[in-house]
C-alpha cells in the first residue's frame, strides 16, 4: 500500500490531506490522486512514482520536463486557460521537482488538472486524429530544445525530423 500521507509531506502542499485513490491505467508510472481541504475546498494533486527501471536518471528526467513546462508556459503567456494547457509541477519542500525515498520510491506531483479526460482506448477516429495533433504540436513546440539533451528513454518514443514514433513492444 502506498503511503501518500507520507510522500505528499514532501511536497510544498497546503491543507489537510484528506484521502487518495491509485489510479489504474497507467503503464509506465504508478500514479494517485491526493485530496487536500484547502480553505473548505478540496483541491486535487497528482503523485507519479517514476519508474526508475525506465527513467534511470530521474534528476534529468525531472529538469528536462520543468523546463519545457517553462517553455511552453512562456509561450501560452497570459492566455486565459493556459493552466488547462501545460501541467503545474510542485515543489519539494527542499525546492527539488521530485522526492526520492529508498524505502517509497522516487516520486513527483502535479496539480490536478480539472474536468480534463483522459482517454486509455481510442473510442473512435476522431480522438486518434486529436491525439496525433496533439502530439505533432506539442513536439512543434519543442524544436528550441532540438539540439539539447533530452532524457527520454528511447525505447519509449523518439523523436525524428518526420515526427514523432512510437515504438510498440512485442
Amino acid at each position: 500500500m502506498i503511503d501518500l500521507r507520507k510522500i505528499s509531506s514532501q511536497f510544498c502542499l497546503y491543507g489537510n490531506y484528506l484521502w487518495a485513490e491509485t489510479i489504474k491505467a497507467g503503464h509506465i508510472n504508478d500514479t494517485c490522486i491526493g485530496v487536500f481541504n484547502q480553505g473548505g475546498m478540496q483541491v486535487r494533486y497528482i503523485f507519479q512514482r517514476i519508474n526508475t527501471k525506465v527513467f534511470q536518471d530521474p534528476e534529468k528526467l525531472m529538469d528536462n520536463i520543468s523546463r519545457v513546462i517553462a517553455h511552453i508556459n512562456g509561450k501560452l503567456g497570459r492566455m486565459k486557460d493556459a493552466s488547462r494547457r501545460v501541467m503545474t509541477l510542485v515543489p519539494t519542500r527542499d525546492g527539488k521537482w521530485y522526492w526520492n525515498s529508498p524505502e517509497l520510491g522516487c516520486w513527483r506531483c502535479y496539480l490536478f488538472i480539472e474536468r480534463a479526460r483522459a482517454h486509455n482506448v481510442m473510442e473512435a477516429p476522431e480522438y486518434a486524429y486529436q491525439a496525433a495533433w496533439l502530439l505533432e504540436t506539442f513536439r512543434d513546440s519543442l524544436q528550441i530544445f532540438r539540439n539539447r539533451d533530452c532524457t527520454i528513454p528511447s525505447r519509449i518514443f523518439t523523436i525524428q525530423s518526420s515526427g514523432l514514433r512510437l515504438l510498440t513492444r512485442h
